[in-house]
């Protein structure tokens, strides 16, 4: 199955080192820092010697001298794996002396990967001398997800740094072979012998901390499996197969497709965007790529007819075309870098002609460094859209805004820090990181990383009159605030999620609203349920204050530390009358309607009854492994490229801007030069 792919000629991006902060953040240097493009006519089969049936594989030449060198390296990520790495040179002389060199060397290493690096290079010539030298490195290991070596290059072939199978995702990083100008990398199913070639946009050059040279390669748009993956040095405009590396049976698993937005009962069913349920591209699905360099630039046809610069395309394809877009993001992308903005408060819009217009569309960050900086994103009459592994920094009023008629909307995996203060007291951190209104319905938000924000997610602005149900799940609430959701009018289901000392207030119910909040976890919450003027929030003037209260259903939710919750049903200080939350054993147990808000007087509507959820109750994570799975997925591939660590003794209760960590946050720069490579050699 084929896509359209367009390429785009980036130039070479620099970017300068992020400002210095204090001891409470870790080093944001990155270290290591789409779709395929169409599938190749190579049908070389990967054995445990890398051979290929590709003709452009080879190079022969011949000069005065000849040498014989034989070099090879085999990488095994196993449960008792070994890495060998073996080079061979000999030669002979006419003069009178001989001179013989050997050396050994073994190393051990840990690594329960189930993958196999191997790389191989021969070269042939003359010298005068004979030598001989060996070296060996044997690794048995545990650890899991990674394994990685710090192996320079052997004998100018590429040598694989580290690699990792991610969701629906897999990527690679690699030192150079020596005189390569770029590099050909495919992809294919263990079990399959015909691999593909990736898209060369996906390949992007780094320096490290170290001024070493480097490269990482990310292949989205894989279902789950087992995958090897093939490098390829392009040397003098042709490829050299055998100063490659492959890396073999490499597990990808697949994205969470659950919640309101995959719900049976919705009206498009799911919320994949571009992609299938599978995780890959839609048939005829259109991608381009996206850089500082070439927002302005960068082109797509549609109808036959070719728009230019990134919001004019979004413009012009939210008008209604049938095909799939999938648009990927590399690197930083700032306001200034676009060619326009089409929403003054946001900036990057998505408009439909009319509401819950099907678009097909997926936004995503190729890798762990692909941000957004100075803007956000503003979604309306659209659905079907999927915004996926990216970081939002500095935002203009809200970090996504999901504003009228929208519905399966799948916002999952994004990393968003401090927007740009507002003029109101509650915005120092900006304003809402992703709001939810205007009758929109059937979304999902989940594995999203809040770093400190203050204000998470309202959904809802008392326009609306209907139950426009809204998923949250293994989402990382981490040090923020409050809104964690706050409902008014809608039916929440909250599940799986982490709420990481909050000084606030977590999961706030107001005008009539409907909440079920299931298995989630709370580590040293101020309150981890409120409910509109009523329970702990009984004469409270700062949340709501106006605003009738809303019913929470609790079902086994796992609370440690934090403030004294009043539950109408359970606990020494029960409150039939004014309480935060009723605690029920399952999810099937009613509520008696004999429980009502204290102001406004309603009952709990038991929305679980009426509508698809979209995740069935025996499926649900436990409050601790959800927790460990968000640790492991929220936000961007392996967390992303910047790195924060939070003093809970302090944070835990600070509700307040963390200096040091807005100022990191507003001068974030990409740490190191990348280079993209764009032109074709076959």
């Amino acid at each position: 199955m084929k896509k359209k792919h367009l390429i785009f000629a980036l130039p070479l991006l620099f970017a300068t080192s992020l400002v210095a902060c204090q001891a409470k953040k870790t080093d944001n240097n990155v270290v290591v820092p789409s779709s395929q493009e169409e599938v190749s006519s190579d049908t070389s089969t990967d054995t445990s010697t890398n051979t290929s049936s590709s003709q452009e594989d080879s190079q022969t030449s011949t000069s005065n001298e000849t040498s014989t060198s034989t070099s090879t390296s085999t990488r095994t990520s196993t449960s008792t794996s070994t890495t060998t790495s073996t080079s061979t040179s000999t030669s002979t002389s006419t003069s009178n002396e001989t001179s013989t060199s050997t050396s050994t060397s073994t190393s051990t290493q840990t690594s329960t990967s189930t993958s196999t690096t191997t790389s191989t290079s021969t070269s042939t010539s003359t010298s005068t001398t004979t030598s001989t030298s060996t070296s060996t490195s044997t690794s048995t290991s545990s650890s899991s997800q990674t394994s990685t070596t710090t192996t320079q290059v052997v004998d100018n072939a590429v040598e694989v740094i580290s690699y990792k199978g991610d969701q629906e995702n897999l990527y690679a990083t690699f030192y150079p072979a020596k005189d390569a100008s770029s590099y050909n990398v495919y992809v294919k199913q263990s079990s399959s012998s015909t691999y593909t070639k990736v898209d060369r946009e996906l390949l992007r050059k780094y320096i490290s901390k170290t001024n070493e040279y480097y490269y990482r390669v990310d292949v989205p748009g894989l279902k789950a499996g087992t995958y090897d993956i093939n490098i390829r040095p392009v040397i003098n405009n042709v490829e050299n197969n055998s100063l490659g590396a492959t890396v073999s049976g490499i597990s990808v698993i697949s994205y969470d497709r659950t919640g309101f937005a995959f719900s049976s009962d919705s009206q498009f069913g799911s919320s994949n965007g571009a992609y299938n349920a599978d995780g890959t591209l839609k048939s005829g699905a259109q991608v381009i790529y996206v850089t500082k360099d070439n927002a302005k630039t960068v082109t797509a046809s549609l109808g036959g007819t070719t728009y230019t610069g990134l919001q004019t395309i979004l413009d012009a394809y939210a008008k209604g075309y049938s095909d799939a877009l999938d648009i990927r993001i590399i690197g930083k992308l700032s306001k200034d870098d676009l060619d326009k903005i089409s929403s003054s408060s946001e900036g990057l819009q998505i408009k439909g002609k009319s509401g819950y217009q099907n678009l097909n569309l997926t936004i995503e960050g190729v890798g762990e460094d692909a941000t957004i900086y100075g803007f956000g994103i503003l979604l309306r009459y659209t659905a079907n859209v999927e915004i996926r592994n990216i970081g939002i920094l500095w935002f203009m009023d809200d970090g996504i805004s999901i504003d009228t008629s929208n519905c399966n909307l799948w916002i999952h995996d994004i990393d968003i820090f401090y927007g740009q203060p507002g003029s109101d007291n509650d915005q120092k951190k900006g304003d809402g990181s992703i709001d939810i209104k205007g009758h929109s319905k059937y979304i999902t938000i989940s594995y999203v990383h809040f770093w400190d924000s203050g204000k998470c997610s309202l959904s809802g602005m008392k326009s609306e009159s209907s139950d426009d149900y809204i998923s949250y799940h293994h989402n990382w609430f981490d040090h923020s605030d409050s809104r964690h959701p706050r409902p008014r009018t809608m039916s929440i289901h909250v599940y799986n999620n982490y709420f990481d000392g909050n000084s606030k207030y977590c999961i706030g119910g107001a005008s009539d609203s409907n909440i079920l909040s299931e298995n989630n976890y709370f580590r040293n919450p101020c309150h981890p349920y409120y409910s509109n003027k009523q329970g702990s929030n009984e004469g409270a003037a700062n949340f709501g204050s106006k605003e009738t209260g809303g019913m929470i259903k609790v079902v086994g939710d796992k609370i440690v530390g934090g403030g004294t919750i009043i539950y109408a049903n359970s606990g020494s200080n029960a409150s039939a009358t004014s309480f935060d939350a009723y605690l029920a054993q399952s999810r099937s147990e009613t509520v008696p309607d004999t429980y009502k808000t204290l102001f406004g007087s309603m009952a709990y509507n038991h929305f679980e009854r009426i509508v698809d959820l979209g995740m069935p109750e025996e499926d649900l994570d436990s409050p601790d492994q959800a927790m460990l799975n968000v640790k492991a997925y929220a936000g961007r591939v392996d967390g992303g490229d910047f790195k924060w660590e939070f003093d809970d003794t302090v944070e835990d209760t600070n509700y307040e801007v963390i200096t040091d960590l807005q100022t990191a946050i507003q001068y974030y720069q990409l740490t190191s030069l990348i280079q993209t490579f764009i032109d074709d050699y076959e």
